[in-house]
């Protein structure tokens, strides 16, 4: 009996200081799981706000990368008019050296992925080569005896700047759909001030076969939903085979929508 009562009387004065301490225990886990869920919140938005900002600039991409395309810029022909004109004309469509450009260049710097980076200045290397050689071309236009070279090496160049933005562009589609795909390794023919002239992709086999399966599911997608679509709309469409009363236009067969 008195063990007992000894061990109610030191678990009677002990209550008060244990009941103490696991509050004390209990509002620190708390304190700590509210930072912590905190700081995963901030986390979370600056890594939303920083994906938002790496869209923009991905579509700023692909949009001044179709702008600056060569291939919708006069021939050097076209360029050695408009250049004996008064007020002569631009190389590229538009000006590199501008304040908006220079803007364009820091947000990709700042917010794409290293990938899209080095893809990126590789196209703008192809572009620099482009238009050293369009200066080439307009400038031994015939009769001059390397006209012929001149404008060889611009159709090489223009091919060469068209596969760097299809490269680049592939890779931003990747990293949009959180795909992980690496660029394929690539190899370059440059000049040290004159811009990239060649490049040679070398895509892995396992990669290039992943990419034709794809494709071919895809392709066999598309015609399965147009079968089924054809069959839906078999009572409604007209016969293809059966003879129009409507005239004839003698320059349809000429003309590509």
């Amino acid at each position: 009996m008195t063990i007992d009562q000894d061990t109610a009387r030191f678990v009677q004065a002990a209550l008060p200081w244990v009941t103490s301490i696991a509050t004390t225990v209990l509002a620190a886990i708390a304190i700590i799981a509210t930072r912590r869920n905190a700081k995963e919140t901030v986390a979370s938005q600056l890594s939303q706000r920083m994906w938002d900002k790496r869209a923009d600039v991905y579509r700023e991409i692909l949009y001044w990368t179709q702008v600056q395309d060569p291939g919708r810029r006069p021939t050097s022909k076209g360029f050695k008019e408009r250049s004996d004109g008064a007020d002569g004309t631009l190389l590229l469509a538009f000006d590199t050296d501008s304040e908006e450009w220079h803007r364009f260049e820091c947000g990709v710097e700042a917010y794409s992925s290293d990938d899209i980076y080095r893809l990126f200045m590789l196209w703008q290397s192809t572009l620099t080569a482009w238009a050293w050689q369009m200066t080439k071309a307009v400038i031994h236009q015939p009769p001059s005896e390397y006209h012929g070279k001149a404008e060889r090496e611009l159709a090489e160049c223009y091919k060469t700047t068209h596969s760097a933005r299809e490269l680049l562009a592939e890779q931003i589609r990747a990293e949009l759909r959180f795909e992980k795909r690496k660029p394929p390794r690539i190899t370059i023919q440059a000049h040290r001030l004159f811009g990239v002239r060649r490049i040679e992709v070398n895509r892995d086999p396992v990669t290039l076969l992943a990419e034709q399966i794809e494709r071919r599911i895809g392709t066999l997608t598309n015609k399965h939903s147009e079968s089924e679509g054809a069959q839906a709309d078999a009572t409604t469409r007209p016969n293809p085979c059966a003879p129009s009363n409507e005239p004839q236009d003698p320059d349809a067969a000429g003309r590509h929508i």
